[in-house]
């Protein structure tokens, strides 16, 4: 029977092939050939790690739930308010917030069959829709995350560093299609789930059987499996990278014209630098173990499959799934502590008869002071041949 933990499913249904079989809950066994001689690879028991991860799976869903419904109240208010004028819609941060918020919500909805599966021992009782739905809204969450930082990324590159392209571009058909094109892709990539994911009856320890929900013998190849992860995640994730390395390259340099603008210029870029952070904090350690265990299984093909690797894997993705699915909860909280202004929001929506202040879009607020600088530094990069612009930075 497979593991079922939320690391192993999660795992399986991203990583290849489900080839394991467990002697307990948490246990998980490859079904490769090892030597005759051995007496078999089981991956150690963590004791207590499926209370933990049922303590912290609630935590997540209850504050999730709450923080993302909160987060898209406030935006959904902020669009409102700003009426037809020139400042119509969204920045591109709360452009990022709105979707990831979005995409949290619908991997929140997947919760609590995890939570049910790891109270019942790793069974699954939810059925077998279920069980193909819960692994795919993991997947497509994670793919909507990685595939939005990295347009929102391309986006603030093209304005910090070629803004004469940027200023061309129609902003509002440019979101819309960027948004659209990373909700018509993140369902395709995670189609696999769909067709690997099976219900399976298998027989317990004490003769009674018991439904496990995991992946079918030969759905895919630990190669598939492999460019799979690279495209979906790798790849995606070292562009955002690359973007905001030469972002911040760029940012210095004109900070260094004018040293009065530098805090600006870092708080301008401040709520999105801590959305990828989160990101690369939460998700990077889990991918990286399904990474390993891809490999193993690619190199297991021509050799003699490593036991050490196949417990580093196994193991490290039941210890960070739950790093991974803490996630779904961080961007709220991100967003209300580095925007006033969404705070304020958020009251409204909650409270309208508590908060009366003036409405200040956007997590930057310019005086006309700030205002005559930033067009005295717009002034010295046109002169220079960088025709960077602070309203194009703020847009």
């Amino acid at each position: 029977m497979t593991a079922t933990t939320d690391a192993v499913a999660l795992g399986a249904q991203m990583s290849g092939p489900a080839e394991a079989t467990t002697s307990g809950p948490w246990q998980e066994e490859t079904t490769y050939d090892y030597d005759a001689n051995a007496s078999g690879c089981e991956v150690p028991v963590l004791a207590g790690s499926a209370r933990a991860r049922v303590g912290l799976y609630c935590a997540f869903f209850v504050a999730g739930v709450a923080g993302n419904l909160a987060l898209l109240a406030a935006l959904w208010a902020r669009w409102r308010r700003r009426g037809w004028g020139r400042q119509r819609g969204w920045r591109p941060s709360e452009t990022l917030a709105a979707n990831l918020a979005a995409a949290d919500l619908l991997f929140l909805t997947a919760l609590p069959f995890w939570i049910d599966s790891e109270l019942s021992g790793g069974a699954w009782r939810a059925g077998e829709l279920s069980c193909k739905g819960a692994p795919f809204l993991v997947a497509l969450s994670m793919n909507v995350g990685v595939l939005m930082l990295t347009f929102v990324s391309v986006d603030r590159y093209l304005a910090v560093v070629n803004p004469s392209l940027y200023r061309r571009l129609s902003r509002a058909l440019f979101t819309g299609l960027g948004c659209l094109s990373v909700w018509l892709v993140s369902p395709l990539l995670a189609l696999p789930v769909l067709r690997a994911r099976v219900l399976q009856g298998v027989e317990l320890e004490d003769g009674t059987e018991a439904m496990w929900c995991q992946e079918e013998d030969g759905s895919s190849s630990p190669g598939q499996s492999l460019l799979l992860l690279l495209f979906s995640f790798f790849l995606p994730l070292l562009l955002v990278l690359l973007c905001y390395c030469r972002i911040t390259r760029t940012l210095c340099l004109h900070a260094r014209r004018s040293s009065s603008l530098d805090t600006h210029l870092c708080r301008s870029f401040k709520i999105i630098f801590l959305v990828v952070g989160a990101f690369v904090l939460s998700w990077v350690p889990f991918n990286t173990f399904r990474l390993v265990g891809v490999v193993q299984q690619l190199l297991a093909r021509d050799s003699s499959p490593s036991c050490v690797a196949h417990k580093v894997a196994q193991l490290g993705m039941e210890i960070t799934a739950p790093l991974a699915f803490a996630n779904s909860c961080a961007n709220p909280f991100i967003y209300a502590l580095a925007d006033r202004s969404l705070r304020r929001d958020s009251a409204r929506c909650l409270c309208p008869c508590l908060v009366k202040a003036p409405v200040s879009w956007g997590a930057i607020s310019f005086s006309s002071q700030q205002g005559a600088s930033s067009s005295g530094w717009r002034t010295r990069d046109r002169a220079a041949g960088e025709p960077v612009g602070l309203t194009t930075l703020q847009d």
